[in-house]
């Protein structure tokens, strides 16, 4: 395992929500930062930045989620609402785009994938929880999905968001507080709906968040901390624990047309890591929020 706690530019990294691993290293955000930054991934030398941080067009204030294309960079700007695309090999912004005004009340901070000129992503405070919007303008083309329907209208505002990857010109959905893996067609059809709550970790978070829920009905908790996809199998950073939770297990999927398969589960030496990317089922990178350090393991 190789580990740093701080970059080669000897500046440091304190809320990274998302992670990827590109064929030139590793990406990962840093939301107080607002930017993307590149890792080589041997050394984990700094080899660029993308994104300034301000409040102006192109620039980006709480940067959460991004995607890797392979040649771009696309990151969600929260304040502003807009869509920042980069080229790796540039870290000036080559454009943005504003989302459209219908669905900008959502976040937008979870994972989402680009395809074919087109961001689908969870939207989920618009009626449906994904939509698809075009990069071109940011205007809205699809919403769909199927939503979860809970007892209290606040909860179906805000329990509705799913991580979004794409998967052989289909979109694997996960919800991030309930055991429901689903893969729809780009054309928004359901075609494969699993609830994984036989497995034991999940289904003791579950419990939990029932009788939370049970407690104070507006209550939110997550059930996946993050989420990550990568040659067909899915990787689902758990949280787990009643009394005392924490996030050091992950829950290695399966996926094929036919729906997901339990693969195993990974145990982590920590108690709180934020944010996974794995490559070839074999490198895991992973942030831990105690000790602000990104991890680099092989398994």
């Amino acid at each position: 395992m190789n580990s740093i706690s701080y970059l080669s530019d000897s500046t440091f990294v304190s809320k990274v929500y998302d992670i990827s691993i590109g064929p030139e290293g590793i990406y990962l955000s840093d939301y107080v930062r607002g930017q993307v930054i590149a890792l080589d991934g041997e050394t984990y030398d700094v080899r660029r930045t993308y994104g300034v941080p301000g409040e102006g067009p192109g620039e980006i204030q709480g940067l959460s989620a991004f995607y890797l294309s392979s040649d771009s960079i696309y990151a969600i700007n929260q304040a502003r609402k807009e869509v920042v695309i980069f080229h790796k090999n540039s870290s000036i912004p080559k454009r943005w785009f504003s989302i459209d005004r219908s669905i900008s009340s959502s976040e937008f901070d979870l994972s989402f994938f680009v395809e074919d000129e087109v961001v689908f992503a969870s939207a989920p405070k618009n009626g449906a929880p994904l939509v698809s919007v075009k990069v071109s303008d940011g205007l809205l083309l699809k919403k769909f999905g199927k939503e979860f329907k809970y007892g209290h209208p606040t909860q179906n505002l805000i329990r509705n968001g799913r991580h979004l990857f794409g998967f052989e010109n289909k979109i694997i959905s996960v919800s991030d507080n309930m055991p429901v893996l689903e893969i729809y067609s780009n054309q928004g059809e359901l075609l494969v709906s699993d609830d994984i709550s036989d497995n034991c970790d999940v289904n003791e978070r579950l419990e939990f968040i029932k009788d939370q829920n049970d407690i104070a009905p507006n209550s939110y908790y997550n059930m996946f901390r993050d989420v990550y996809y990568d040659d067909q199998k899915l990787y689902l950073l758990t949280i787990s624990g009643r009394d005392k939770p924490r996030v050091n297990k992950i829950l290695v999927y399966q996926v094929d047309d036919n729906g997901f398969t339990y693969d195993r589960t990974l145990q982590l030496p920590g108690i709180w890591y934020t944010a996974l990317a794995c490559h070839n089922d074999s490198q895991l990178v992973i942030f831990e929020n105690g000790t602000e350090s990104l991890h680099d393991f092989n398994f």
